[in-house]
């Protein structure tokens, strides 16, 4: 816990959040009204289609969705951040137990690095493994976005 909180000892407006979470996406969390958005990571969109080993496409979001599920497996979470995006979801690191979610989201390969780049070794470790995303094709879900908003 202290290095939870020890990652935001610069932002001045640091709060914490603890107890049960409702998984809303690959890297959106929500416990009661309060939504979380998992920082310096991104998963694909409940929506994108990637491509397996095989070429055959696939609900990659639907993946990533289950591999955060299956990361917190019941356990409470707690999460730290300062800041809000421009959705109003605080931008947080969360923990179930001991594992930092944020890190292996990316690590699993189920989302990429993104914006502060503070999982891209992880990142180039699934890349290297082929693991979730990095095992076929997929656009990066920011990219995906940039065609499918709404």
């Amino acid at each position: 816990m202290a290095l939870l909180l020890s990652l935001f000892a610069v932002t001045t407006h640091a709060e914490e959040w603890h107890g049960q979470a409702r998984i809303v996406d690959g890297d959106t969390l929500a416990m009661g009204p309060t939504h979380f958005r998992l920082i310096s990571m991104d998963a694909p969109e409940g929506k994108q289609k990637c491509y397996d080993p095989n070429h055959a496409e696939y609900d990659c979001g639907k993946n990533a969705t289950r591999q955060l599920e299956k990361l917190i497996d019941g356990r409470d979470v707690t999460c730290a951040g300062g800041k809000r995006d421009r959705y109003g979801r605080s931008l947080v690191v969360c923990f179930a137990g001991d594992v930092n979610l944020n890190a292996e989201m990316v690590r699993s390969g189920w989302a990429v690095s993104y914006l502060g780049h503070d999982f891209d070794r992880e990142e180039a470790e699934a890349r290297e493994a082929k693991r979730g995303l990095w095992a076929g094709e997929f656009k990066r879900p920011a990219d995906w976005r940039k065609n499918h908003e709404n």
